[in-house]
């Protein structure tokens, strides 16, 4: 019988910093990717679960105010 569960790994702390510290600095992009990259740590959501959110809650609107 195959065993099929999967084994929890969690990324240090100098992992993490050293994951954001290689954001590219280019303005938007780079909030964007930031804001990606501490939702996945900071929620432990898979990579396919966050794609599969919905974008509208989260775009900014002109007048600088969430919808």
């Amino acid at each position: 019988m195959k065993n099929n569960k999967r084994r929890i790994k969690f990324l240090e702390r100098a992992q993490v910093e050293k994951i954001t510290a290689g954001i590219r600095k280019r303005g938007r992009l780079e909030k964007r990717d930031r804001a990606i990259i501490e939702t996945l740590f900071s929620t432990g959501l898979r990579v396919s679960e966050l794609v599969a959110l919905p974008r509208k809650p989260f775009l900014k609107l002109a007048d600088g105010t969430f919808e």
